[in-house]
Parts: C-alpha cells; structure tokens; sequence
C-alpha cells in the first residue's frame, strides 16, 4: 500500500498559501458561498484556517473555522 504523507499546519496573513487557499474556494464558490478576501486575510491572521500540504508542499485542501460561545463552526 502506497502512503502518502500530509502536513497540517496554521497560516498566518503572511503564509505563501493563502492565495490558494482563496484560489481553492473560488473552485467550490457556488457551494461554498460568498467569503470575501479580507474575511479570509482576517481569519489567517486570527489562525483560524488549517492547511493540508503534501510531501511535495502542495496545498491540497484547507479548513477554516471560527469559535464562538465554546463552540467551533467550520
């Protein structure tokens, strides 16, 4: 069986992948609904959006989230 190993890890604002991050959710929009670009450069900045990243450093998918009351919504 082939293994292929994926980093999770939190942006920031300043993180090289935040682009594609927003990149990613332009290609599910529809579904996903309207997120401005400023509410995710807040959310990064917060560190509130986790990151999936290949063995080759690829961004492959992302959540991002928001805590409220002790709950958590993604």
């Amino acid at each position: 069986m082939d293994h292929k190993m994926i980093r999770i890890e939190l942006i920031t604002v300043d993180s090289p992948h935040l682009a594609t991050v927003m990149a990613l959710h332009r290609t599910d929009g529809k579904s996903l609904g309207m997120f401005p670009k400023g509410a995710f450069q807040e959310h990064a900045a917060k560190r509130l959006i986790l990151l999936a990243i290949s063995e080759g450093e690829e961004c492959v998918g992302y959540l991002l989230y928001r805590t409220a009351r002790e709950r958590a919504a993604i």
